[in-house]
């Protein structure tokens, strides 16, 4: 079967087997280091050389064997872990086998790569990288249970960072010493590869998940010593055995524990579900597969909204019986919850109903309770919070509703949620509940959203990328990354400035926010929103910038530059930092945000920032057409530069307590023309495909043209070149005159 199987795919094979080659090459000499120069146990040596030789051909087979193009790779790399962990395992034992039938190591350890090999490739070819029905609902399970299954791995490889450390150093330190030594750098290692890439915890909570991370596994390994210590009573005296049967036998114990306790913050992400005939079940879980966490059933009876339609519990039954493994929470909007508390109870794990409903709360609980489900209460943003303490013990979930009339999808959150949350986080310390956000969702407002479930409606069933857009919902607040000027540059900033009392909102915006470095990068544009706005506070600010430029021009050779302006004035000095400082008070911003929605929609969005939000304090929600044309930066604005040959800018003038925003002007130079020149064509494309597409992510230069000639097609022969050739321009910063005929096709375009 296996040779005819081999046959009918020769050129895959070949290719595998070729790629296969450097893989031994890696695998085998590795091997030969290890056990022959390292003197490591033979078990071990021959595990590290298979590990470096397969990472080596993962990806080279999935470009080049089996040409796999799925964008997202973590299932992939999920499959492909489990097939060479199984191989892995296999390999040895067989290896184990022929030295126990005296075949030499070196002879055993080459036929064990041949016998992998052919695992490895049917592996590769039939799960890891195969597109069946079959397998594809094996990627949604995997998906299901990624937190367990990428827990697994890493303790895989954290047991043989322990194990080869012992047999390393097995004859220069003391064996209970080396012991703990291998313990304390295994947990290291499990605790950061955790952290970074399965339960993904914020830089703000590193230290205290670290200290319950610590406590459990110390607690698991001394479980493990307890086991051993019995098990040497019946003479099994080898501890590399026995410390990987006993982590077997805990396994369970320690993931509970972490899952439950260490990562428990993790968010999970469901969807809404609505239990009327008019859902389209196969739609939707054909839309979301397996990547969702839970599903969320809304129930909505005439009570409750007069004009909806009947509800229908089958559906609730269906998801029972076609996706068990599914968690599920069923949400009661009604006035008199007791009519369907029983009726939803065969189809949910928890279920919620209103604080506000016109039955009495306590036979409510009860009668869940009785049913051993868990009790959830629902309460609306839009109200003051108001909770009867005395049953807070009983509730195991309280669901924010973050819009103001539920049972409509698409709506926009209710800037009041957020505080709603803060003060939920506040009651949670001293009661025992989760809590749960329904409503106005979006890969936008995420990282401003505190609580452990999330539910979305619209958001995900609307995507043309569920998976994505539920990985996004995910996904903790963005920190700062890249270069090590940048990080300097970015932490200073947010940490000093943060520690102002005065100081409501800090956010980091533009090209800095984005990239890895400096390169390509005109300023650093910093958005400060404030309780007031007096002078004393603005040159606060200022001078709590200028502490930056002496270790910025010592350690980095950089001099430094300060704009406070408003505008697109751009200061582009060699080697200078320049920092586009924007303050505000609160009053203003409320003001820039009506006046300049394209900007102060991009700024909301934002993933660096400190203290609240912006979006908290006002939010732009929607765009118009006629912002377009009328706002700040918008094109009446833009033609009235070009008519002038100026630029437009605004600029704070303190007299005495009086604070004015002068408008000024800017004569353009040649080097203007050119910049300004991009500077508008770039942001009226931007901003269209926002108003046209409502997305509101950042794209680089190829995307925005190729998206927006997609739409506008019109004299593309024409435009598109000519904004590469401003493009150019501005990057190698190299400018010829001017000619009247760009002014013409800048004309044209707007």
């Amino acid at each position: 079967m296996i040779k005819s199987l081999l046959n009918e795919n020769k050129e895959s094979f070949i290719k595998f087997c070729i790629i296969g080659g450097f893989s031994t090459i890696i695998n085998y000499g590795l091997f030969y280091t290890l056990f022959t120069l390292v003197n490591l146990n033979y078990l071990l040596s021959s595990a590290s050389g298979y590990i470096s030789g397969t990472l080596f051909g993962f990806y080279l087979n999935k470009t080049f064997t089996f040409k796999s193009k799925a964008k997202r790779h973590g299932v992939e790399i999920s499959k492909y872990f489990f097939v060479y962990t199984f191989s892995l395992f296999a390999g040895l034992l067989f290896l184990r086998g022929q030295v126990f039938f005296g075949i030499p190591i070196f002879l055993a350890n080459f036929i064990v790569i041949g016998f992998t090999t052919i695992i490895n490739y049917l592996g590769s070819k039939y799960f890891v990288f195969s597109k069946t029905f079959i397998i594809k609902n094996i990627n949604y399970k995997i998906y299901k249970y990624r937190y367990f299954l990428r827990y697994f791995l890493i303790g895989v490889l954290s047991i043989i960072i322990e194990l080869g450390t012992i047999l390393l150093f097995r004859d220069l330190i003391d064996t209970k010493i080396l012991m703990l030594l291998g313990f304390i750098l295994s947990m290291l290692f499990a605790f950061y590869i955790n952290t970074k890439f399965n339960f993904k915890v914020k830089k703000r909570d590193s230290l205290k998940t670290f200290a319950f991370f610590i406590s459990i596994a110390t607690f698991v390994y001394t479980l493990n010593l307890i086991i051993i210590e019995l098990f040497y009573s019946f003479n099994f005296s080898n501890y590399i055995f026995l410390r990987l049967f006993t982590a077997s036998i805990f396994f369970m114990l320690s993931y509970t524990l972490h899952r439950n306790i260490t990562f428990k913050n993790t968010k999970q992400v469901g969807v809404a579900i609505y239990l009327q005939k008019k859902e389209n079940l196969d739609k939707i879980m054909k839309h979301v597969g397996g990547y969702v966490d839970w599903l969320h059933l809304d129930l909505i009876d005439n009570t409750f909204k007069k004009d909806t339609d009947e509800v229908d519990l089958s559906i609730g039954h269906e998801i029972k019986r076609r996706f068990p493994e599914f968690k599920t929470m069923t949400h009661i909007m009604s006035d008199n919850p007791s009519k369907w508390i029983e009726k939803v109870a065969p189809f949910s794990n928890y279920i919620i109903i209103h604080s506000t409903s016109k039955e009495p709360l306590e036979e409510n609980i009860k009668k869940i309770k009785q049913l051993k489900r868990k009790v959830g209460f629902c309460i609306l943003s839009k109200n003051k919070l108001q909770l009867p303490k005395n049953l807070l013990r009983q509730i195991n979930l309280i669901q924010v509703l973050g819009i103001d009339n539920p049972g409509y999808s698409g709506q926009k959150m209710n800037k009041s949620t957020f505080s709603i949350l803060k003060q939920l986080q506040i009651l949670k310390k001293s009661h025992r509940f989760e809590i749960c956000l329904d409503g106005g969702v979006k890969e936008s407002n995420i990282n401003l959203i505190n609580s452990k479930y999330i539910v979305s409606g619209s958001t995900i069933l609307n995507s043309k990328t569920p998976r994505k857009t539920i990985y996004n919902l995910k996904t903790p607040t963005k920190q700062i990354r890249g270069e090590p000027l940048k990080i300097f540059i970015g932490e200073h900033l947010l940490n000093k400035l943060e520690t102002k009392d005065y100081i409501k909102s800090l956010t980091l915006v533009g090209s800095f926010a984005e990239k890895g470095g400096l390169e390509g990068i005109s300023d650093i544009d910093l958005v400060v929103i404030l309780d007031k706005l007096t002078k004393g506070k603005f040159d606060d600010l200022i001078n709590s910038l200028e502490e930056i430029r002496k270790p910025l021009k010592n350690k980095w050779g950089y001099d430094m530059k300060i704009n406070t302006t408003f505008g697109p004035l751009k200061f582009n000095y060699k080697k200078t930092v320049v920092f586009h400082l924007m303050v505000y008070d609160i009053k203003r911003h409320i003001e820039h945000c009506n006046k300049s929605p394209f900007t102060c929609i991009d700024w909301q969005r934002a993933l660096i920032y400190k203290k609240t939000p912006m979006l908290e304090i006002y939010p732009v929600n929607k765009l118009q057409p006629n912002y377009f044309f009328n706002s700040r930066r918008g094109i009446s604005e833009y033609l009235t530069d070009l008519n002038d040959n100026s630029i437009s800018y605004r600029e704070y003038e303190f007299i005495g307590k009086e604070i004015k925003e002068n408008v000024k002007h800017k004569r353009m130079t040649n080097k203007d023309k050119y910049e300004y020149a991009f500077h508008i064509m770039k942001f009226c494309m931007l901003n269209f495909l926002k108003l046209k597409t409502h997305e509101y992510k950042h794209l680089p230069q190829k995307k925005l043209l190729t998206k927006y000639f997609e739409l506008f097609s019109k004299n593309k022969e024409l435009y598109l070149p000519f904004i590469k050739m401003l493009n150019t321009k501005k990057a190698k910063n190299k400018f010829k005159p001017w000619k009247d005929k760009y002014y013409h096709l800048l004309y044209s375009f707007l």
